[in-house]
This record gives C-alpha cells, structure tokens and sequence, in this order.
C-alpha cells in the first residue's frame, strides 16, 4: 500500500477513535471526518496558492498564539468570523479537527482576509493593483465606472461688484460594465485516493488559487486593452526606450478626449517581460543613450535623458500571459505592448460582489455518504471543489492610463 494510502487509513482510524471520545464529533461517521480533513488540507493549499507568504505568515501566527495564548486565539476567531464561512454547516466539525489535528487553518483564512481587506496583496506577482480604485457591490445589476462628472465650466468666473455669480451644469461620465461570475474546479475521486494522488491534488488546488490571483490582474489588463487610449508610435518595435517614453509622457501630457483637454503625469510603466532591461536602461541612464545594434554597432552617445527616474518601472507576467481575444489583435495589440499610467488619478475600477473583497472562495462538496472501504463516496466523487470570484473592473479615468503598442505585426 503506498504511503499516502496510509496516511488516510491511519487518519480515518485516528479520527474513528476521536469520534468516540470528542464531544463534538460524537456519532459521526469517521469515513465523513476523513473526506473533511482531506478537503480542510486541500482549501489551505488553494489559499496558500492565491495569498501567498501572507497565508503562510498567518498560520505561523495562528501555531504560536494558539499555544501562547488560547484565550486570545479564541478572540480572534470570533473577531473574524464573517471571513472564515469556507465550510458552510460544518464549522463545529471543523473545529473539533483543527483541535484534534493541531491545524490553524480557520484563524489563518479569517486573519488573511482580514489583512487583505486592509491592504490587497494577491500572491501573483502583479502591480497593476496601483492603479486601481475599488468598490463592492451589492446586487450584480449593470455597474457605471465612477469616472464623476464634467462641469461645463472648469474654473471659477470672475465676478464683477453688483453682478450675480454666473450658472455651471455638469454632465455624467463613465461607462458601464458588469460584474463576471468567474468559476472553476475539480473533484477529488476515490480513484485518485487509491492511486496515490492526493499529493497532486492539494498541488493543483495551489495552482488554482494561483489561477484566481492572476485571474484578478488579467482583469485590469483586459480593463486597459478595452478602455485605455492605444497608442501607436513610429518607432514602436523598439518598445519603451528613452525617445518613445519620452513620447508616451508627452501624450499624457495633452490629451484631448471627449472634446476637453486632459493632463497626467507619467508615475509608473508596466512593461512584459520582453522589454524590462530596454525600460530599465531608459529610466535609470542619467545622461548616455544606446543607439544602433539592431541594424549596426551599437554606441553610446551623450544625451541628457529627459525622462531619468520620471516614473517606477514594474515587470508584469501578466502582459505577457493574458490571453488577446480577435477584436484586440485585429486593432494591432500583442503581448508585447506595454503601459503608462498616472498613479494618482487610479483610473482603473475594481467592483467585486460583497463578500469577494479579500479574494475568491474556494467552495467545497462533502457527500452525506462516504465509504472509504467500498466506493468512495455516493456519487462519482469523494470531494468537489471549485473556486469562485464574482469580479470586474473598468477604466475609470481615461487620461490617466495609456497602452503602447509594442510591436507593428
């Protein structure tokens, strides 16, 4: 029999016996207890795959107030219990095995979540997050991005001794989207328990919450492709050197939408993997240019540069990963091209439905009936999970975030 086989008959023999003896587990069926416990191991992978060090750094937390100061870890469960719901019916049992199993799953989601809501930092490796404004919502009707208003008049009006003060009118700006209902999953089957595959099954409850962390910044690329300005240049196929920065600060500079003149600053650029050292030569080179090398011998050629540390630079994956769908390849865009943006205006929307605030939830599905020496369970499965997002986001502030073509097809 192969080890992990028999660490779940050891674990379903152990919880059998705790079943007798624990208060809370008394009359329940020890297969059951076994299917849960697997499922409590799989969601602490899922988290530790979309939250990263943060989770880990919490269960550490959770260890040693645990055994410091029990009276404050149960403070501290009930402070965060609206965040710790992944187990809908089930958090005595739940309970009762973290006890059993010395296991601090539930303080690390509640602590995490909590942090989270305090201070977004998904574990994929993204800044994009800079940009972005965000609001919860609490029905899924169509959202209007909260770009505000333009007053017909910009400044205040002189007024003249014994005048009256002159009238303004605005009009609404902001286009509309919805929230995305964003779902996937898999089962863990009596199979997979015999064949040894449990092990690849906490793996790729890891990799999901991964996919949901990164899920969550290709929505604000997928933002930017849609609503951002695209900005072609002739020189595109160098990407973000020292003339063509120059440019895209410059465009930001003056920009002339919806008939009104805009102005941003240029703060940060996100480039794809491709282009990083060119972006990292051009903002950090005070006074040298590299021309040539392409087409001849590359020299170097004094040149003040007139956007030396003008904005931070950030390597994004996810330009590099995201999918384009046909509308955006036929407009010219690639995986390549690469952004710039004003920090300051957070032109980019974030809504996610209340209750997926801190991040997606994974949801798991326990059979009634479970039978770990005949079947399995009484459907096909032993354990179905799935992870689940309800999230979108917009550009809200046109003037404030750019897409640069990176290369001319």
């Amino acid at each position: 029999m192969s080890h992990q086989n028999t660490d779940v008959v050891s674990l379903r023999y152990g919880l059998r016996e705790a079943a007798k003896n624990t208060p809370l587990l008394r009359g329940e069926s020890p297969d059951r207890l076994t299917a849960l416990t697997l499922a409590m191991r799989g969601t602490k992978r899922f988290y530790e795959g979309f939250y990263g060090q943060r989770f880990k750094e919490q269960l550490r937390k959770g260890a040693e107030l645990r055994l410091d100061n029990p009276k404050a870890y149960e403070a501290a469960l009930e402070r965060h219990a609206e965040h710790t719901r992944d187990f809908p019916g089930l958090q005595k049992q739940v309970r009762a095995l973290e006890t059993l199993t010395s296991s601090d799953l539930t303080y690390a989601i509640g602590a995490t979540r909590e942090l989270e809501r305090l201070d977004p930092l998904p574990s994929f490796a993204t800044d994009l997050f800079l940009l972005v404004r965000r609001r919860t919502r609490t029905d899924l009707s169509p959202i209007t991005a909260g770009g505000g208003v333009n007053l017909a008049h910009r400044f205040l009006n002189i007024r003249a001794e014994g005048t009256t003060h002159t009238r303004n009118s605005w009009v609404g700006r902001g286009t509309t989207y919805s929230l995305l209902n964003l779902e996937d999953g898999f089962d863990l089957t009596w199979e997979a328990v015999l064949n040894n595959k449990l092990g690849e099954y906490e793996d790729a409850l890891f990799e999901l919450g991964q996919n949901g962390a990164r899920t969550r910044a290709w929505l604000i690329l997928d933002a930017i492709r849609r609503g951002g300005t695209f900005l072609d240049l002739p020189d595109a196929n160098l990407g973000p050197n020292i003339s063509n920065l120059e440019a895209a600060d410059a465009y930001l500079g003056e920009q002339m939408i919806n008939g009104r003149v805009h102005s941003a600053n240029l703060t940060d650029v996100f480039v794809p993997g491709t282009y990083r050292a060119v972006a990292r030569r051009a903002l950090t080179s005070p006074t040298v240019q590299i021309v040539g090398g392409a087409n001849g011998t590359p020299t170097q050629m004094p040149n003040d540069n007139p956007i030396y540390q003008k904005g931070d630079l950030h390597s994004e994956a996810i330009i590099t990963e995201a999918p384009i769908d046909a509308a955006d390849v036929a407009r010219g865009m690639s995986n390549r091209d690469w952004i710039v943006a004003d920090r300051s205006l957070q032109p980019v929307e974030f809504a996610t439905l209340a209750g997926f605030e801190t991040g997606p939830r994974l949801l798991t599905k326990i059979p009634e009936i479970v039978e770990f020496d005949n079947m399995g369970s009484f459907g096909e499965h032993i354990i179905s999970t799935k992870v689940s997002d309800v999230a979108a986001a917009e550009v809200r502030a046109k003037e404030g975030v750019i897409l640069v073509r990176g290369q001319r097809n």
